[in-house]
Parts: structure tokens; C-alpha cells; sequence
């Protein structure tokens, strides 16, 4: 079964591929991803049976294709019912009529074979007339034997005969037979003169007239001009042999004199290409500048004792080193193992114990800002500043107030989002636009939050728990997890 079987016209007893696609009857749109397909055929009438091969949608286009087999198309009328159980679908029910010999097409034994025919020898019956073509213009004549051997006389009224005018006559052909003889008659004067002792091959004995030898001879080199070539392959074979090698020597031996008379002065050598050999020579040199400017003390040699001689004052490490007073560093006093040694030798706090404190010191301000209790007032816009919440790059920011911390995310008094705005109030759905979050500084983690007054006053007064929460890819954490805030009522009501 394949592709080829699909034809304009099915056949009878012979395999084929039906191309269809299913609709929704209610609006005629495609119904794509087919699911429980069942195909089933009836031929003549009889009743369904399962299709060998099952229906194929083609990708999830809704557009598919059947291959019945011969057998399922060996009838005068196939019937196929194609289903599926997607929402909407109905049955499909096609019917196909398999042509054969004789509905349509001619049988294979009506058929005519041309290369049978042109093997064939026609007899034609008496009183039958042929045509031929001659020239465009057809002549006709009874034929009463063989085509081979017909005797053409008659002529069609309006037509040339075969004895057309125009057609060469015996004595034309006569003229050219003698025309050709003539030619050849010459060409075999000349031929005749050749020996041929093997066929088809000119001997070697076959002699060449003067002027040949002449002319093949001038083409030759004469015995002069052979010894002067010969001469000057000798003084070639002498000059490779002594003359360069000599030379070459010469070349190895060049004193500086011979080099500068040779290339001159100037500036022509600065652009002469780097040479990896020159490379050891360059380092040496770097080396020495090092040395020279006491740049190796600075990791790989001992420095002076007396610093004052080995660092300059105002050098950087001088600069870093010394008060610039005078060049009093002392390692014993200055050195930063020193300055440790000393600090915890005389009691006082250690570097650790000073981080440490300024750690402690953050965290009760960080703790005392996430338990400090928020107060908004009833009918009053709100806003409040929450600081040092922690980096907030790629997080989503949310604020809730509830009556407990148990309570759901939806029956929250107050719940805002970061981008979104208010999305709960007193438990319900509200306007988006009557709180927000704005992100102050994102790696320092300051917000503030802010609720206008169309929402607070819809508030109870009370005291409620509230948090806020960072959220970054299902991962949340909470910086203010037990705060409390006070809802109260305005001293002065709203003047009407």
C-alpha cells in the first residue's frame, strides 16, 4: 500500500488510497486529532466489516487518507464508513464504483501494441486503396498484394502521383553515376601508387618524391645548430657543478662590511617580520630593567633592611606604607600581623568580635522594623516605607493583612502584589488600582506600600496580623512574618 495506489478513477480488484477529511456538521470546521477511529467497508451491498487497514489522519490537520486493499475493491459498489469519537463528529460515508475493462478504459486485449505492428507485413485485399505521402501530397493506388510489391497507378483527383515531376529521373542518376566515376577513377590513380603488403597499412618502402624529402628536411635542426646545444648543456652541468656551489660558500662568509655594502643604511630593517629566536634575547634584556629599578623586591628578592633605601617615600608603597613624616615603617610595629597581634594583646575587641557586633546590631534593627506595627487610618490615603528586606532581583513582592495567619490568601482584609495592585479587600475581589508596591531599591529591598483611600475606607477598625512575602520560582520566603497592624477610625469624619 503506498501513495501510488491514489488514482482519478478507482479500480476494480486493485489496491487504492482514499484522501478525505472531517468536518463538524453544526459549522463546518475541520476536526483535527482524531481519536477512536473505525473504518469499515461493504461491497455490493454486503454487510460492513472491519477495514483491513484503519483511517491515518495526516499530522493533526483534521485531513486524512484510507488504503483499501484489492479485495476491499473488488466489487461493482464499495461503500466506506469512516468514524470517530471526537466531540461533534458524525459518520463519513463514501461510495466508490471500481471501474474495470469494458466500463471506461479498453480491455488489455483490445489494446494495440505499435512495436507488434511494425514487424508486420500488410496484405491489402483487391479493390483496396492506399495512400502514401510524397513530398506532403498524398498518391493513392489499388493495392492487390503485398504493400512491398504494389504497383501504384492511379492518382487521388487533386494529388501528385508518385512520378512526381520533381523527383529525380533515370537520366539525373545517370549524370551523377558518371560523375562519381569520374572521381573515382582519380582517386584510385593515386591510390594505386601506395604498396600495401599488410591490409590497410602503407609500407615502409613506399618512396617520397624530392619536393616531400625537401620539405621534411627543412623542418629538421642542422648539425651546427646540434653542437651549439650541445656546448651550452656543457657550460650548464659546469655552472652547477663548481661555479654555484662556490658561490654559495661565498655567501656563508659574509664579513659586516661585505652586509652593509650590500643592503645599505637606513630605516628599511624596521620592518623586517619578529623571529621567535630573538625572544631569549628580549627577555634577558627585560630582565636586567627589572632588576635595575628594584622591581624584583617586590615579590622574589629580599628587600634592605633600612626601608628608607629600598622604598621611596612617595612611591606608592611608600605612600601606603608611611604617614610620609619620614620613612619610619617598622616591621615589628607596622606590619599587619603586627597591628592584629597588638590589637588583641591589649584587650581591646578583635576584628571578629567587631563584625560580629555591627551583625548583631543590624539584625535587632532588621527584627524591631519586621515586628513594629504598622496603623492606617479609615477614609485616609495610606502609604509605608519597609526597608532592608533583602536583594529582590527576580522576585514578586506581596503584602497580606488577616484576621489570623491561618487564613487563606483569599479571605485576606488586605492582599497587594507587586505589578498587579489590590487584588483582595475584606475577603472579596476589588479594584486592582486602589493599592500597589513599589520597589524603592531592589538590592537593598525597600518598598512601600500604599492603599488609597476608596479602599481603607471600606476597612473595620481592629488589629490584624500582616507579612510580607518574596516569591521567585515556587520558592517564597518571609522577611516580615509576624507584624502587626491597627485599623481605626478617623478622628474627624468625612465632611458631606
Amino acid at each position: 500500500m503506498a501513495a501510488s495506489d491514489a488514482r482519478p478513477v478507482p479500480r476494480k480488484n486493485a489496491a487504492f488510497r482514499f484522501y478525505f477529511a472531517i468536518r463538524k456538521p453544526s459549522d463546518s470546521t475541520l476536526i483535527t486529532t482524531w481519536t477512536g477511529a473505525d473504518s469499515e467497508v461493504s461491497l455490493d451491498g454486503a454487510s460492513f466489516s472491519d477495514c483491513t487497514n484503519e483511517s491515518t489522519e495526516i499530522g493533526t490537520t483534521g485531513c486524512g487518507y484510507i488504503d483499501l486493499t484489492a479485495a476491499e475493491m473488488n466489487a461493482d459498489a464499495v461503500i466506506l464508513k469512516v468514524t470517530v469519537t471526537n466531540t461533534g463528529a458524525v459518520p463519513l460515508v463514501f461510495t466508490l464504483f471500481p471501474e474495470e475493462a469494458g466500463d471506461y478504459r479498453v480491455a488489455d486485449t483490445q489494446k494495440v501494441d505499435v512495436n507488434t505492428i511494425k514487424t508486420q507485413t500488410l496484405t491489402a485485399a483487391a479493390g483496396i486503396t492506399f495512400g502514401v505521402y510524397v513530398g506532403g501530397t498524398e498518391s493513392a493506388a489499388p493495392a492487390s498484394t503485398a504493400l512491398s510489391t504494389a504497383t501504384w497507378t492511379a492518382t487521388i483527383a487533386g494529388r501528385i502521383d508518385v512520378a512526381n515531376s520533381t523527383l529525380a529521373t533515370a537520366a539525373n542518376l545517370a549524370t551523377v553515376a558518371g560523375y562519381l566515376d569520374t572521381e573515382i577513377a582519380e582517386i584510385k590513380t593515386k591510390t594505386d601508387q601506395l604498396t600495401f603488403t599488410v591490409a590497410n597499412k602503407v609500407d615502409s618502402t613506399a618512396v617520397l618524391d624530392s619536393d616531400s624529402v625537401t620539405a621534411v628536411q627543412s623542418g629538421l635542426a642542422t648539425s651546427s645548430a646540434l653542437t651549439t646545444v650541445g656546448n651550452n648543456v656543457t657550460s650548464i652541468l659546469e655552472d652547477t657543478g663548481t661555479t654555484i656551489p662556490s658561490q654559495i660558500s661565498g655567501l656563508n662568509n659574509l664579513s659586516s662590511a661585505q652586509v652593509v655594502a650590500a643592503l645599505g643604511t637606513g630605516t628599511w630593517a624596521t620592518s623586517i617580520p619578529w623571529n621567535s629566536s630573538w625572544d631569549a634575547e628580549v627577555q634577558s634584556e627585560v630582565q636586567d630593567a627589572i632588576e635595575a629599578n628594584n622591581l624584583d623586591h617586590l615579590l622574589k628578592i629580599a628587600v634592605d633592611t633600612n626601608f628608607a633605601t629600598t622604598v621611596h617615600l612617595d612611591s606608592v608603597l611608600g605612600h601606603i606604607a608611611d604617614n610620609g613624616t619620614s620613612a619610619t615603617f617598622s616591621r615589628t610595629t607596622d606590619s599587619l600581623e603586627a597591628i592584629r597581634d597588638n590589637q588583641s594583646s591589649s584587650g581591646g575587641a578583635s576584628l571578629e568580635d567587631i563584625i560580629s557586633g555591627v551583625q548583631s546590631v543590624s539584625g535587632a534593627i532588621v527584627e524591631a522594623q519586621n515586628s513594629a506595627t504598622l496603623s492606617i487610618r479609615i477614609g485616609d490615603t495610606w502609604t509605608q516605607d519597609i526597608d532592608s528586606l533583602g536583594d529582590l532581583t527576580g522576585k514578586t513582592v506581596s503584602f497580606a493583612m488577616k484576621k489570623r495567619a491561618s487564613d487563606a490568601d483569599t479571605a485576606a482584609i488586605v492582599f497587594i502584589t507587586e505589578g498587579t495592585g489590590l487584588t483582595r479587600l475584606n475577603g472579596a475581589a476589588t479594584t486592582a488600582g486602589w493599592g500597589s508596591i513599589t520597589i524603592n531599591d531592589e538590592v537593598a529591598g525597600d518598598i512601600t506600600l500604599r492603599l488609597e483611600s476608596d479602599a481603607t475606607s471600606l476597612l473595620t477598625s481592629g488589629s490584624y496580623v500582616d507579612a510580607v512575602k518574596l516569591l521567585e520560582d515556587g520558592d517564597d520566603r518571609s522577611p516580615r512574618n509576624a507584624g502587626r497592624t491597627v485599623v481605626s477610625a478617623g478622628v474627624i469624619a468625612d465632611i458631606t
